[in-house]
């Protein structure tokens, strides 16, 4: 059973909005962006365009900590059978076809066996960031786990 507020409440990461006359707007998600030096990076946009490769069978898009920045990109993915590891400059060089904005590029990209889901199957957003935490900071050995990186400005 998921974890509930002290009024009650189970958080879900929805970002509301409730009016003076009662209605409620769902204006989005907690955290489906990345702030990296205060220019916020949409998940769903940069996970689109990383899923459009070929060899890319699942994909989530989750922060990483930075010093300096706050937080950088990261890519977890599934490649498809046969396709091996994908690394940051395939990803990078598909981006820069897709036309993505070379400011929203990921930093990292984590090739995992499975991406974390949740009870009935769902993507696990809040696990998906656990991983790629874990992945950057070097403290998840996980088989088939491969770690590519290159901050912004490496060519």
């Amino acid at each position: 059973m998921p974890a509930l507020t002290s009024d009650g409440f189970f958080l879900t990461g929805d970002l509301l909005v409730c009016g003076v006359d009662g209605t409620v707007a769902v204006m989005g998600r907690e955290k489906d962006v990345i702030i990296r030096g205060g220019r916020n990076l949409d998940i769903t946009e940069i996970e689109r365009a990383v899923a459009t490769h070929p060899g890319v069978a699942r994909v989530c898009v989750a922060p990483v900590p930075d010093p300096l920045l706050g937080e950088r990109a990261a890519v977890l993915l599934v490649v498809e059978d046969g396709s091996g590891a994908l690394g940051l400059d395939e990803i990078t060089a598909h981006l820069a076809g897709t036309g993505l904005s070379k400011a929203k590029w990921p930093e990292f990209v984590f090739t995992v066996s499975e991406l974390p889901q949740t009870a009935v199957g769902k993507l696990d957003r809040f696990g998906a960031r656990g991983l790629a935490h874990d992945l950057h900071a070097g403290l998840t050995p996980q088989p088939g786990a491969h770690p590519e990186q290159r901050l912004q400005g490496d060519a």
